[in-house]
């Protein structure tokens, strides 16, 4: 199934769809009917998305960073606000550190402000 997508997507690229299609695409962010009904089949469950914790929220990475930057001496704390496009303001938090002679950066998250 995942070489029908690739051949779909190589058969008929964006640039080569027609005006309808390419204005559907861009207003409504109408995904390929093939994609959809590939992901909703097979072993693709939603579920296990939208509940498994993802990269910078794990608390397993966390627990490391933590045992990681426990035992330095010299650690340093990295705050930087920006604005995106959409005009959220968010936080990022970088944490460097020297450990063992080596110098280690961590990113932290980003947080909404």
């Amino acid at each position: 199934m995942i070489n029908d997508i690739i051949q779909s997507l190589t058969d008929t690229p964006f640039e080569c769809r027609n005006i309808a299609e390419k204005r559907s695409i861009i207003e409504f962010g109408r995904p390929t009917p093939l994609l959809i009904t590939t992901a909703n089949t097979r072993n693709f469950q939603m579920k296990w998305y939208e509940k498994i914790d993802w990269l910078c929220e794990n608390k397993v990475i966390y627990n490391e960073i933590y045992n990681e930057v426990e035992f330095c001496f010299f650690i340093s704390v990295q705050a930087d606000e920006t604005t995106d496009c959409a005009m959220y303001a968010q936080l990022s938090i970088i944490i460097r550190c020297v450990c063992k002679s080596k110098i280690i950066e961590r990113f932290i998250g980003f947080f909404d402000i």
